[in-house]
C-alpha cells in the first residue's frame, strides 16, 4: 500500500481483505504495515458489524418482499 499515493492508498485499506492481510503480515513477520495493528484489527471488527447489520437490514427487507408478493422468485418474461 505504501507504493500507491496516499488518497488511493486510504480507500484500499478500508477493503477488508486489505486490511486482514495486512494485519496478519504484521502478526507473522513483524513487519511495518499501513496502519498500526490496533487500529487495523479494530477497523476489521467495526466492518463484520457493519456488514452483518446490512445483511440483517436486507434479509429482513427481502423477506418481507416475499411475504407480501407471496413468491421467492423473479419470473422472468
Amino acid at each position: 500500500l505504501k507504493i500507491f499515493p496516499t488518497a488511493l492508498a486510504t480507500f484500499a485499506a478500508v477493503i477488508p481483505l486489505t486490511a486482514g492481510m495486512d494485519a496478519m503480515r504484521q502478526i507473522l513477520f513483524k513487519a511495518e504495515g499501513f496502519w498500526p495493528l490496533e487500529i487495523e484489527v479494530s477497523l476489521l471488527a467495526g466492518l463484520s458489524l457493519f456488514f452483518l447489520f446490512l445483511a440483517h437490514r436486507f434479509l429482513n427487507y427481502l423477506e418481507r418482499l416475499s411475504k407480501e408478493e407471496g413468491r421467492l422468485t423473479v419470473k422472468w418474461q
